[in-house]
């Protein structure tokens, strides 16, 4: 089932492709100017949250070429070759990648739960034989206890054993009874210079826990409390003298083989701070919390994407990312590449993103590149590396051009990429990424397009606008239509969201940020209960998951707490008058809902794509929308389109039972259906897989296939399809056919009953009366297209008006002249 676009297309076939072209480049200075310069720092508009300069463009500074690596063109035959040439072995790894237990702070974004103050220390990967060692003796008094990570991975109960010249001196009794809530466990070994803290595993082996405020006192010295305040967040200890102590290596093995845990989305102190993630946690009540009201796109399929277990995808979790083409739908998970053929749903190929890229890269993204034809994917090794690879064609099969660049630069020295964004549109390619490292900033990467496009291809000039505020992710807004300048958005605090405008020449851009302050209250979403889930899934945070523009709107949507559950909350903007149209949040009484994204048309009709799961339910993969015309702030009440068929709970080194950490939806390039691709469970425990679901709106210009072909000599059915629309006032329509004998005549026909009944070595898909179309030829290739317009039909042959229904097919003789065959149909709905 399809529909022609109608605003869309004729909106991008506008843009002639002589606009890409670049000014000549300019010098740029190596740190962020203000342009114009002020007289003085207090005529400068800065955000209060953040410092970010407001309402003013600034330049960026360039990557110089040195900081480049060397750029290639790379078939997929090659790729291919070296996927066969390596070991690439779907074995799961360990959840630990081979590392013992550690101690270490975990950062503001874990759950933990200190006894004074902030901070605390925890057995990373639930080790169960922790040491540390005191360099003399001492009398060790007590020590807090709390749980760690999610409530059926805690430690079910916890002794210290006491050392004294590497022998064994006592033990405590089990403390037991670890609970969210500290408690004090009395110690009272004496004269040990060592303890080691064993820990009763839960069920799978570890068993968490989190220390504070550890007492001792050295002999003839004065009592001693380590409340971890000094502590930076989120560092180990393990292998430091922190405090004076020796904080030892885990020795507790597990037996278990695991998958690998990709790093988790960086966070940092303030992301705990109320004005940066939206106000109080908990249920929320706002005006814009409206939902079901809207109409729900028709599914039309689904099919099985990347899954656990495939070339390379031996990770969690999946980073569930993909996007349709004009023929292709193209999916990127950790660590899978698949491109899938749109018409059949069949994968014709998967490589591991190592063989791809020659690299061992995760957080993988792909975008349709809609002005070009083309195909865009990023990747990182989580070092101070960006990855990147740009179609040559249409084809994701074919070949592309690869290279990579050093992000981190200038004030970036020193710090490692995280969770980095993608988009592009018709001028530019657009990375953000959370640039790790003390303060928290984020960065942007402007990449001129223009050199990719030109053959030969090479990377254009890159432009990074450094030191911004941290905002978990920003996220450009994929471009369906275009505005003359770039837009990228995220969060900022409660009720507000961040602008950011990027405009030409790609040679040199400029940055603006503004503020868009009627975005409506959100807060960080509770971890999502799941059927048969010891642990609930990890929801991650507020940050946006995904944008795009189309036609004057930037839609945007992120997870959200709404009545104490995780929710999809939505926003169309307007980023000229920078202000929220609309918002809404799609919720359920008993569901939780996570890692949502959303993509719209240019009619206005929306889709989204999420996650979902409660007690009773496996995580499971969901979608929604609302037509154009709905009542604003409405989505429709969400359909299951993939249910999840087991339990599912893999913990991190802190015990996060890690989901996500996104998802992508996308629009149709030819018929404006809307693609969304969802992690689910498999049918085995522990497992994920992904689903790609194809679902459209009703409305003038439907095209719907039916029929089955029989397959040609060459072993293929042939296929009809269209290019164009089924405006008559645009008479553009091209009936094409596909898969047919090279060089063979044929005969397009048309008529208004449907059938299926055999006939030579097909089947006859349109029935008495039906009008032949003149003789056509097809090329070397199988192909053949014909211009159909019906203000020049033969005399006698019907006069098709707005609103009628066509069956259209295509005969064609077999190789050799052997017998005949036919395409499947599409039956088409014309407009005016």
């Amino acid at each position: 089932m399809q529909r022609i676009p109608r605003a869309l297309l004729a909106s991008l076939a506008a843009v002639p492709l002589t606009a890409l072209a670049a000014a000549a480049p300019q010098d740029l200075d190596e740190t962020i100017r203000v342009v114009p310069a002020p007289a003085t720092d207090d005529e400068v508009k800065r955000d209060p949250e953040g410092g970010e300069v407001l309402d003013r463009p600034v330049h960026g500074e360039r990557v110089l070429a040195e900081h480049m690596g060397p750029g290639r063109v790379e078939t997929m035959e090659v790729v291919l070759a070296r996927e066969a040439e390596a070991e690439i072995s779907t074995v799961n790894r360990r959840t630990r990648n081979g590392r013992p237990g550690e101690w270490q702070t975990p950062n503001p974004k874990i759950k933990y739960y200190p006894h004074s103050g902030e901070k605390c220390v925890v057995n990373r990967w639930g080790d169960l034989s922790m040491g540390i060692g005191f360099g003399q003796v001492v009398d060790v008094e007590d020590v807090w206890i709390a749980a760690q990570g999610g409530r059926g991975i805690w430690a079910e109960g916890v002794r210290f054993v006491g050392f004294r010249d590497g022998s064994e001196t006592a033990s405590t009794e089990w403390f037991e009874g670890i609970d969210l809530e500290p408690s004090r466990m009395r110690v009272a070994l004496q004269g040990v210079d060592r303890v080691v803290v064993e820990a009763r595993s839960a069920p799978g082996g570890a068993g968490f826990y989190a220390l504070d405020d550890l007492a001792f006192t050295p002999e003839g010295g004065e009592r001693v409390v380590i409340d971890f305040e000094d502590a930076p967040w989120d560092t180990k200890l393990t292998g430091s003298d922190y405090a004076g102590l020796d904080w030892e290596t885990g020795g507790n093995v597990f037996d278990e083989p695991r998958p690998r845990i990709v790093p988790a989305p960086q966070t940092v102190e303030d992301a705990r701070t109320p004005a940066v993630v939206g106000g109080p946690s908990g249920p929320q009540t706002l005006a814009s919390s409206r939902g079901g009201a809207g109409t729900l796109p028709i599914f039309l399929r689904e099919f099985s994407g990347p899954r656990f277990g495939d070339s390379g995808a031996t990770s969690v979790p999946p980073d569930t990312c993909g996007a349709v083409g004009r023929d292709h739908f193209v999916a990127a998970v950790n660590s899978n590449l698949s491109v899938y053929d749109k018409a059949s749903g069949n994968r014709v190929l998967s490589t591991s993103l190592q063989s791809f890229w020659g690299a061992q890269v995760g957080d993988p993204r792909v975008a349709y590149d809609f002005a070009s034809d083309r195909w865009v994917a990023i990747a990182t090794p989580f070092d101070n590396r960006i990855f990147i690879a740009y179609s040559l064609t249409n084809d994701p099969t074919g070949a592309w051009f690869k290279t990579s660049f050093n992000a981190a630069q200038g004030s970036d020295s020193g710090r490692w990429v995280d969770y980095p964004t993608l988009g592009v549109d018709e001028r530019g390619i657009f990375i953000a990424a959370f640039m790790v490292g003390n303060p928290a900033r984020m960065t942007i990467f402007a990449i001129d397009k223009a050199p990719l496009l030109a053959s030969p291809a090479s990377i254009g000039t890159i432009t990074a606008f450094r030191s911004l505020t941290f905002n978990g992710a920003i996220q450009h807004a994929v471009q369906y239509t275009d505005p003359g300048v770039s837009y990228l958005v995220s969060t900022r605090s409660s009720g507000t969201l961040r602008l950011r405008t990027v405009s030409p020449p790609m040679t040199n851009p400029t940055l603006q940020t503004n503020i868009i302050s009627n975005a409506g209250g959100y807060s960080n979403p509770p971890e999502a209960p799941a059927l048969g889930s010891t642990v609930n899934i990890n929801t991650a945070d507020t940050r946006l998951m995904n944008a795009i523009f189309v036609n004057g709107s930037i839609w945007t949507t992120h997870c959200v707490a709404s009545s104490g559950r995780a929710a999809a909350k939505w926003y169309e903007v307007d980023p000229v008058n920078r202000t929220t149209i609309q918002t809404g949040i799609v919720n359920d009484p008993v569901l939780h809902y996570y890692f949502p994204s959303v993509a719209a048309d240019a009619e206005g009709n929306v889709a989204m794509g999420f996650s979902g799961s409660d007690a009773s339910t496996f995580p499971s993969a969901y979608y929604t929308g609302r037509a154009a015309d709905d009542p604003a702030g409405e989505m429709a009440p969400p359909v299951l389109y993939s249910a999840g068929q087991a339990q599912y709970t893999i913990t991190d080194g802190f015990g996060r039972n890690r989901w996500g950490d996104y998802s992508v939806t996308s629009l149709d390039p030819v018929d404006g259906s809307f693609w969304t691709i969802q992690e689910r469970t498999r049918n085995v425990a522990n497992r994920w897989t992904t689903r790609i679901c194809q679902v459209e709106f009703e409305g003038c210009g439907r095209i719907e296939r039916y029929c089955d072909a029989q397959p040609t000599p060459s072993g293929f059915p042939g296929i009809i399809d269209t290019l164009g629309s089924t405006s008559l006032a645009a008479n553009d329509l091209q009936l094409v056919a596909l898969n047919v004998p090279a060089l063979t005549f044929g005969i397009f026909y048309f008529g208004q009953n449907q059938t299926q009944v055999p006939v030579g070595d097909g089947n006859l898909c349109v029935d008495n009366p039906f009008f032949r179309l003149p003789v056509v030829q097809a090329s070397i290739f199988g192909d053949v297209t014909f211009d159909l317009n019906p203000a020049t039909l033969p005399a006698g042959y019907p006069d098709i008006q707005p609103g009628d229904n066509w069956n259209f097919s295509f005969w064609f003789r077999q190789s050799g002249g052997a017998g005949s065959n036919f395409t499947d149909a599409l039956q088409i709905e014309f407009c005016d």
